[in-house]
This record gives C-alpha cells, sequence and structure tokens, in this order.
C-alpha cells in the first residue's frame, strides 16, 4: 500500500511517498518540485493540475490516495471563546463566529476547529477557492484526497504524552513552526526564514519561541521546550539562549507513537523534516480529535427528532385509510368496467348482425338485378329470333352474348347465312329500327360451303342498358349457350 503526503506550500509542492505493508512503514521517498510563478493563480488550476501530474510521472510516482498538509501560515487560526454554548452547538456556531472575525461570508471559507478548554475553540479557516484548487489539481493527477490537515497539529503530536505543558519546534530551511500544547489545546505559530540557503540559526529559533510564549498563559510555570527536524541540531544553543530546559524529540519514541506496527527508528531519524512530519500524518495517528481536516470538518449530530417519528406513524395512518378506501374504490370501479365490458360486447355482436344483414340485402339486390338481367336478355334473344325473316332467306349458324358495363347491357356476336346479300341488309336495318346498334360487318357472298345459302355474314349489336323490351309469350324457346352454335330451324333442301 501507498501513500502520498503533499507538503502544499507553494511555489514548493514537496511529496512525501510512503510504502506500507499493513501498518509497518517499508519505505519513504521524498521529492520536491516548484511550481512555475505564472500557475499560482487560483485561476489556473488546470494548468497546475497539469504540470504536477507530468513532474509526478517523470518521477514515476502513481499515488492515488493523497494526504495534503498546510503550512500554518497558509491558514487562519483564531482562539474563540464561547461560553454557555451547547457543546452539540458548537459545530453550528463556529463557521458562522469564524466568518465575522475574519470579515467575510460563511461560505467563502471551510472551517474545522480543535477543543480547548470548556468553552474555547481553535479555530481555523481556509477560502473556499484554495481547497477547490487542491480539488481540482488531484482530480488531474487522477487522484484521490483522503484528508486536508495543517502542519501545526502534526507538529504538536510530536510532544511527549508524558509531559503536560510544552512548547514544540519544528524547523526546515523553508520555516519555522512551534506550537504551544497545554494538554487541553494548542496555540500555534509560524515564520518564514529569510534566506533559505543559509544554515538555521539558534536566534530565529529563540525569537520564535518568545514570540508564541508572550500571547499564552504559561501561570508562571517552566515551560520545557522540544525541538525536532532541522532543529534539533541547536538543542544546547537553545537552551542557553532561553534559560529554559531544551530537548531533541527522540525520533525512537516518535516511531512508536505514530505507528500502531513496528517500524524503524533509523528510518524515522534519516529522513529530512518533512519526512518526519508526513510519517505523523498516517492514518488514524494522531487520533482525529487532535487533528484539523478541512475535508472533513467537523459537525453536528443530528438530534432525535420524535416528530419525524409521529410524522410517520400519521403517514402511515392516513396510507392505510387511503389504501382501503381505494381498494373499495377500484374494486367498485371493476364491477363497472365488467359491466361497460359485458355491454360493449354486446354492442358489437349487434353491429355485426347489422353488417351481416346489410351485406345479405346487398347481395340479394345484387343477385335480383343479375336474374333481371337474365331475364331482359332472354326477352332480347326472343326478340331478335322473331325479326328473322325466316329461314328460307336466312339463318344463324352461331349465337353469343357478352356482358358490358355503363352504357351497353351486352353484345351480342353471332354468324349466319342468307341466300342473298338484300336479306342480310335487310334484317341489319330492321335490328336497328328496334333501337339495337348494329355494328358494320363484312358480308362475303362468293363462299362456295353451301350453293343453296352463298352469302355468309357476321352480326355484332349492342343492347343499351337503359331499353326496355316486353317479356316475350310463356312458351318454351330454346335457350342457346354462349358458345354453341344456334339453328332455329334446318333449311329445306331442294
Amino acid at each position: 500500500m501507498q501513500e502520498l503526503f503533499i507538503d502544499w506550500d507553494l511555489p514548493r509542492v514537496t511529496c512525501v511517498e510512503v510504502s506500507r505493508s499493513g501498518e509497518d512503514v517499508m519505505g519513504v521517498q521524498v521529492h520536491e518540485f516548484v511550481a512555475p510563478d505564472d500557475l499560482w493563480d487560483l485561476r489556473r488550476s488546470r494548468e497546475l493540475g497539469e504540470w504536477l501530474a507530468r513532474e509526478l510521472s517523470l518521477k514515476q510516482v502513481s499515488v492515488s490516495h493523497w494526504t495534503v498538509i498546510l503550512p500554518r501560515d497558509r491558514v487562519m487560526m483564531r482562539r474563540l471563546e464561547l461560553p454557555g454554548v451547547p457543546e452539540a452547538e458548537i459545530p453550528i456556531v463556529v463557521p458562522f463566529q469564524m466568518a465575522t472575525q475574519l470579515g467575510t461570508a460563511p461560505e467563502m471559507i471551510v472551517v474545522d476547529y480543535l477543543p480547548n478548554h470548556p468553552g474555547i475553540v481553535m479555530a481555523a479557516s481556509l477560502p473556499s477557492d484554495v481547497l477547490g484548487q487542491i480539488r481540482a489539481v488531484a482530480t488531474l493527477c487522477s487522484a484521490t484526497i483522503d484528508r486536508i490537515l495543517v502542519s501545526s497539529c502534526l507538529v504538536s503530536a510530536a510532544k511527549p504524552d508524558f509531559i503536560k505543558k510544552a512548547v514544540v519546534i519544528w524547523a526546515d530551511q523553508h520555516r519555522i513552526e512551534s506550537v504551544w500544547n497545554d494538554g487541553y489545546g494548542i496555540s500555534a505559530a509560524s515564520c518564514r526564514r529569510r534566506n533559505s540557503q543559509a544554515d538555521l540559526a539558534v536566534g530565529e529559533l529563540a525569537g520564535e519561541v518568545r514570540r508564541l510564549l508572550m500571547n499564552v498563559d504559561t501561570s508562571g510555570d517552566e515551560v520545557p521546550v522540544f525541538v525536532w527536524g532541522q532543529a534539533a541540531t541547536l538543542v544546547s544553543e537553545l537552551a542557553q539562549k532561553l534559560d529554559t530546559p531544551v530537548s531533541a524529540i527522540d525520533s525512537e519514541l516518535v516511531s512508536t507513537k505514530a505507528f500502531k506496527g513496528k517500524v524503524d527508528a533509523g528510518l524515522m531519524e534519516s529522513q529530512p523534516a518533512i519526512g518526519k512530519l508526513a510519517l505523523l500524518g498516517l492514518k488514524g495517528i494522531p487520533a482525529d480529535k487532535e487533528q484539523v481536516d478541512f475535508l472533513s470538518p467537523r459537525k453536528s449530530a443530528a438530534k432525535k427528532d420524535r416528530r419525524m417519528l409521529y410524522g410517520i406513524i400519521g403517514g402511515v395512518a392516513a396510507v392505510l385509510v387511503i389504501g382501503v378506501g381505494t381498494w373499495i374504490w377500484n374494486s367498485k370501479l371493476a364491477e363497472l368496467d365488467d359491466e361497460i365490458s359485458t355491454l360493449q360486447t354486446q354492442i358489437t355482436d349487434g353491429n355485426s348482425f347489422i353488417k351481416a344483414r346489410d351485406s345479405i340485402g346487398i347481395a340479394a339486390g345484387k343477385i335480383d338485378k343479375h336474374v333481371s338481367q337474365q331475364v331482359e336478355l332472354s326477352n332480347h334473344f326472343s326478340e331478335l329470333l322473331t325479326t328473322l325473316p325466316g329461314t328460307r332467306q336466312l339463318f344463324l349458324t352461331s349465337y353469343s352474348i357478352i356482358p358490358l358495363t355503363g352504357e351497353y347491357r351486352a353484345r351480342v356476336v353471332a354468324s349466319g347465312v342468307a341466300k342473298r346479300r338484300i336479306d342480310v341488309e335487310l334484317f341489319f336495318e330492321q335490328l336497328n329500327q328496334k333501337g339495337l346498334r348494329v355494328k358494320p360487318s363484312p358480308i362475303d357472298e362468293e363462299t362456295k360451303k353451301d350453293r343453296d345459302y352463298p352469302v355468309e355474314f357476321k352480326l355484332e349489336l349492342d343492347i343499351p342498358s337503359r331499353r326496355a323490351v316486353a317479356a316475350s309469350p310463356k312458351k318454351e324457346t330454346p335457350r342457346p349457350s354462349q358458345t354453341t352454335a344456334v339453328d332455329p330451324a334446318t333449311p329445306p333442301r331442294s
């Protein structure tokens, strides 16, 4: 398992890569990067994230879980007195009190706090846009932020447990941080070194301790001073300068305090100042109550509100009443739906019967019309036979009727023979006079099929649709088929 601790001290971004096996630290690597000046702007978070992602990639660092450590001077810390405020309401009151002291709106800052003496807290705030910048950079580096801590809390965590009141000083080449810890809470201060390239001087440490002690109540007691980081090299000089006991924090003592598992004290001792600070930030050590975490600020515990319970009970009762009423209503609606369905079925059956009756009537009408047309056609045929001049002059050898539509009802197509051409022409003229339309057809006078009837002719006449013909007398008249030749009488042979 790997964790990345990032000291967010722009333009410097120092990454401490910690490799662990369970709770045991197996190795530590420190990488320091300096961001270009034009990327500090909060409006350029994207460019800053892309830059850091490239730098981590070059160092082959691909840790997805980050713990961000903010230097003391990057946050605002205030000692707030809250007399008479119930403990459960402190998480609600502190952000508003802090916003009032800083002269800003509560939504513009993120606030967390550490308990101090009864009725007193040490509050810390971070601008919301800085938190947004850190989150944006982590997203661009494909990482998840677990915590955002304050370095002063980690410095304070190095204080030996058997000492109640003490000053703890931590320093590296860029800054000095000092913390007063009286067993109830902390007060913290820090300063930037004027020349980060020069060796750490004892006067810098002594001045920072004096400045811190001027703002705390020591009750006249002698206050021991514990130093670590680069300050651990100036223990004797600082003791002479302050005229007070000064001790270097034992790396072995810190290692057993900082880890649940096993860690080599030599590994702790070999780390640079920022590496030692990061190792005290491992999850769970120190306890959450000793840390400020801007990613998960303290919140008030939810009070038990029995109004919700009563509301739920009332709601359940209302639902039951509405449910029973709805069931009864739906049952009645279901009965009505069944009746409506039955009536609709009956209506459908009735409509089907009416449509079927209409269809039968239409079919019957068509049949009657067809029969009447057949009767009329037979009457026309009978009329045609009576018009024939007699078999001594001409007779028909074939006869067929073709049904038509529109202006003409049917077409008669026949063929016959005659003794003389004049007989055929007279026959055609008589048909025209009766209102039948005779189409001109060739008359062949030179046929030699029958020497008694040498003239052959074809007859095509159309029967108009609106022409009425009287019914023929009731006597049996032979009805020829449409494909059989008609021979009304056998012509006499001489």
